[in-house]
């Protein structure tokens, strides 16, 4: 599956315990580099966050920014210290022996310090369901990139094809091009009435011929073309090679180029070059 290194997605959770915001994108780079930014609070996740990225990502650049919002009241939990309430109950005993008129009514026991303990330990709930939401994000995230590389794969099939036409142009100017040229040289000899052996004469236009014949070229060209259809139908990361194979197809369409001087070849090859040249712009926005 082709994915596409630029992407988007955001996702929001509201708990009791307060709000998490998980906000993702992806762009363009020759590695896979990830910024992160998060709340002091969740800091303990990033390497998990990370690691996640890591297992689902291979290249481009990746910002992450984790907002996070508690409701601290919401978070912590109450216990009540009976020890503490039996010994507070002893001495409420005591006083009113020795001063029948004081009142301590169970509201002053309550707030008496140590009696109701506040404990936060909602941590590992919180956590789980931050790690959730970061999950779901980079999925939505993923699903994006998939559905850009599937745009950009149908792209460059079409700019496959529209190479496969122009070699066929080619293809179908090569006969008439050998012969024009042999009636050329033909016709230069006749011209200044040069006397030649018949077998020094083949081998000259058997030279000529030769260093002309872009046929190998366009073998190469074609080779490289199939190959390409085949790299988009893999599953792994294919970036990397597609851009390497780009540079080899320039290099086999720049001296077919400097081969041929005919007009019709000539526009192919041009119109041939910015194809490459489009397809490689686009390889470097995939995976």
């Amino acid at each position: 599956m082709i994915y596409s290194m630029t992407g988007y997605a955001k996702e929001k959770i509201n708990k009791k315990w307060g709000s998490a915001i998980f906000e993702i994108r992806s762009f363009n780079h020759r590695y896979l580099e990830i910024n992160l930014r998060s709340s002091e609070e969740l800091r303990e996740l990033e390497p998990i966050i990370r690691q996640y990225i890591k297992l689902n990502m291979s290249r481009g650049k990746i910002e992450c920014n984790l907002q996070f919002e508690s409701n601290k009241y919401e978070m912590l939990t109450k216990s009540i210290n009976t020890p503490l309430i039996k010994q507070l109950i002893k001495h409420i005993k005591y006083i009113k022996l020795n001063v029948p008129d004081g009142i301590i009514n169970i509201i002053d026991l309550l707030n008496w310090p140590g009696v109701i303990n506040l404990k936060n330990n909602n941590k590992e709930k919180i956590s789980s369901e931050i790690s959730e939401l970061f999950k779901r994000t980079i999925k939505k995230l993923l699903k994006f990139r998939e559905s850009e590389g599937i745009h950009l794969k149908k792209l460059i099939e079409t700019k496959l094809f529209f190479i496969q036409h122009n070699i066929k142009i080619i293809r179908d100017n090569i006969k008439q091009i050998t012969k024009w040229q042999k009636k050329r040289i033909l016709e230069k000899i006749e011209e200044f009435k040069i006397e030649i052996d018949q077998n020094r004469l083949n081998q000259e236009l058997f030279f000529i011929i030769q260093k002309t014949d872009i046929a190998e070229e366009l073998d190469r060209i074609e080779i490289h073309i199939l190959k390409t259809f085949s790299i988009l139908e893999n599953k792994e990361p294919i970036g990397r090679k597609l851009d390497f194979i780009m540079q080899e197809l320039n290099r086999e369409i720049n001296t077919l180029s400097s081969k041929s001087s005919n007009f019709e070849i000539h526009s192919s090859v041009i119109e041939i070059k910015v194809l490459i040249e489009q397809i490689r712009e686009q390889s470097q926005n995939i995976e």
